[in-house]
């Protein structure tokens, strides 16, 4: 089950050929930046607000909700293949606060991070 719903979010972070390219760049960087403080809007040098709308209207949803979803998406790879700390893949994926981290993981997967990993084993 868990590899399924990892599919189905992988199919979900890879734009079509139909999506704009600014809203691609904006995908791209996000996958590869997501550990980072991520301001995509200069990068593809369009004021914030309209680059939201533009990824909201091609994606389907808000950039920031698109970000934690790839970041839960890293973190289940890494509490699935890794011995690291929950906290420390917290870390990796770009969120400092572990309590906000156990928060988001729970509310993407339906599993606390504990769970998510003692099931891996």
């Amino acid at each position: 089950m868990i590899h399924a719903v990892n599919e189905w979010m992988n199919n979900r972070f890879h734009p079509s050929a139909t999506v704009r390219k600014e809203v691609q760049l904006m995908i791209r960087y996000i996958r590869e930046h997501y550990k980072e403080d991520v301001q995509v809007a200069k990068l593809v040098q369009l004021h914030p607000s309209y680059a939201g709308q533009m990824f909201k209207q091609e994606v389907g949803e808000n950039f920031s909700d698109y970000l934690n979803r790839v970041r839960m998406e890293k973190a289940s790879e890494l509490l699935e293949r890794t011995t690291m700390k929950i906290y420390e893949v917290s870390g990796t994926v770009g969120i400092s606060d572990y309590r906000y981290f156990c928060k988001l993981f729970k509310r993407h997967t339906g599993f606390t991070p504990t769970q998510y990993k003692n099931k891996q084993v």
